[in-house]
């Protein structure tokens, strides 16, 4: 009988406070408890956590302990910070002015104020002015002015200020003035001035600012003033002022200002004044002043001033170009050059043609000029150095007459 008793009732159990400093109403640690119990099963209340190791139920506390880094503790279920609470793991519900783990919290995390663990942060998470995480971040999280992980973060991530990672950002994040990520920032980003990675940026991405990338953009970009990669942008990209790539860019780009590459362009590209290539602009080029690439320009090169490079190969409509190599059709209103020792082969239109090598197309202008003709030339004046004397000028056509 008496066992059957003690398997229904509580046990009054008046421990030594200066021992253990809790006044326990449980069953082998299932019941209530008062004080800095180590383990409970039910419910816990507490001044300030030392002892905590486990507890099933709810653990509220009133002050954080004199040692967070002490702090070992396990609540399953419900931890209460009234005000703050820290312990070493949550799993469940962690509600405050401030929350702290030692480890981890997993679950749902809301303080008030700030909430952060040293560890991981999983679930859905709310800082009132702070949230951070020493390791990593997953879940939804919603921070007032800043948050942070040291590791990685992946999920919803909102704050009013400030959003960084340590190591990784993957999902959709918000920043209110800035977003950083230390490696690779993958997803939907947007920050009121500034977004950036050290390595990649995957997804779309759009910086108040400005935006960049060590190594290389990927997707989808807009900045109001500047937008750049240390290597390779590739997708549709747009900056008020400056696009510019280390090594190649590639796809659809707009700049009201300038748009340039290291090395390769490669797509559709619009400049307000300039653009330029290290080595070849390939495809629909349109910039209100100059375009030119090192090497090559082929496709389509349209441009307010001048249009230049080694070789160009295609469609090209400015006031001036001029290459060495030139293949297709140039409508040059005032001038168009071939340098010495170069080769023109298509149709030039232009008041002054400036053929210092050969000339194997048509020439069509007022003056016209060809170091070698042959091709043919149309217009007011027709200069062939290479003709015979006699037929070095001549008026309307000339051609290749040796």
């Amino acid at each position: 009988m008496s066992r059957i008793i003690a398997c229904l009732a509580f046990t009054l159990t008046l421990t030594n406070l200066a021992a253990t400093q809790s006044l326990d109403l449980t069953y082998k640690n299932t019941g209530i408890s008062i004080g800095d119990s180590p383990k409970v099963n039910g419910i816990r209340l507490n001044f300030r956590d030392h002892n905590m190791v486990r507890v099933n139920g709810l653990n509220a506390t009133i002050w954080k302990p004199r040692d967070n880094r002490k702090m070992r503790g396990l609540v399953n279920g419900v931890l209460l910070g009234l005000p703050v609470a820290t312990v070493g793991e949550v799993r469940g519900i962690a509600l405050g002015l401030g929350i702290g783990t030692q480890y981890s919290i997993s679950g749902i995390d809301i303080g008030i104020l700030g909430s952060g663990s040293s560890g991981n942060v999983n679930g859905i998470a709310l800082g009132g002015l702070g949230l951070g995480a020493g390791a990593n971040l997953n879940g939804i999280a919603i921070a007032g002015l800043g948050l942070g992980a040291g590791g990685d973060m992946t999920g919803v991530m909102i704050s009013g200020l400030g959003l960084g990672s340590g190591r990784d950002i993957k999902g959709i994040a918000i920043g209110g003035f800035g977003l950083g990520a230390d490696n690779d920032f993958i997803g939907i980003g947007a920050a009121l001035f500034g977004l950036g990675s050290g390595r990649d940026i995957k997804g779309i991405a759009v910086g108040g600012f400005g935006l960049g990338a060590g190594n290389d953009f990927i997707g989808i970009g807009a900045a109001l003033f500047g937008l750049g990669s240390g290597r390779d942008i590739t997708g549709i990209t747009a900056a008020g002022f400056g696009l510019g790539a280390g090594r190649d860019l590639r796809g659809l780009g707009l700049s009201f200002v300038g748009l340039g590459a290291g090395r390769n362009i490669d797509g559709i590209m619009f400049a307000g004044i300039g653009m330029g290539a290290g080595e070849r602009l390939r495809g629909i080029a349109l910039a209100g002043i100059g375009l030119g690439a090192g090497k090559e320009v082929r496709g389509i090169a349209l441009a307010g001033v001048g249009v230049g490079s080694v070789k160009i190969t295609g469609l090209v409509a400015s006031l001036a170009a001029g290459a060495k190599e030139f293949k297709g059709l140039a409508l040059t209103p005032a001038y168009f050059e071939i340098v010495r020792d170069g080769e023109f082969r298509g149709v030039s239109v232009s008041a002054l043609n400036q053929i210092r090598g050969v000339n194997y197309g048509l020439s069509i202008g007022i003056v016209n000029i060809a170091n070698e003709l042959k091709g043919f030339q149309l217009g007011l004046i027709n200069i062939a150095h290479s003709n015979p004397k006699g037929l070095k000028v001549l008026p309307v056509f000339n051609a290749n007459f040796n």
